[in-house]
């Protein structure tokens, strides 16, 4: 099942679409997603299962930040899983977490390293939602909160993740 979910308006210029894709697997076999390359970034929650990708160790925890890449990847599961993701427009990187979309480019952290506490709590709350219009409703609740007020702890992790990103670039 593949689905998708229209933003609210608020957030029609940074997100284009929610999506949702769950697949069951039978039993003792394992399923690999292949992403594409592409401009632009996305949220992305395993509540369900995970994929661990084949080849590095970025992505394999419950949630992260898939960002823009200009190369494809493919991903291990050895199970039935449920994704619920965001998709972001370029322009929603700097808005929401304060960096450049092309200084994240290739990365996929984890939701916990640029959100700090913040994103443990709202991986929770979006892994433990029972239906996916409540993803929807909690996701968008997040996403206006940091569009709309400077959150504290955001901002700090903002600031480390720009940080380390100097000192790696």
């Amino acid at each position: 099942m593949f689905a998708t979910f229209a933003p609210p308006p608020q957030l029609s210029g940074y997100v284009r679409m929610f999506w949702a894709f769950e697949h069951e697997v039978p039993d003792g076999e394992s399923y690999v997603y292949r992403s594409m390359a592409d401009g632009c970034a996305e949220l992305i929650f395993h509540y369900r299962n995970r994929f661990a990708p084949l080849a590095g160790t970025e992505g394999a925890g419950f949630s992260h930040l898939h960002a823009q890449t200009s190369r494809h990847s493919r991903f291990l599961t050895l199970g039935s899983f449920g994704i619920f993701g965001a998709y972001l427009y370029p322009t929603a990187v700097p808005a929401l977490f304060g960096h450049s979309a092309e200084s994240v480019a290739g990365c996929m952290p984890d939701l916990q390293s640029i959100m700090g506490r913040d994103g443990i709590d709202l991986e929770e709350r979006i892994i433990s939602a029972r239906y996916h219009h409540q993803r929807v409703d909690i996701l968008s609740s997040y996403l206006l909160q940091l569009l709309s007020a400077a959150n504290p702890e955001t901002v700090r992790y903002r600031s480390q993740l720009k940080r380390s990103s100097r000192q790696t670039a």
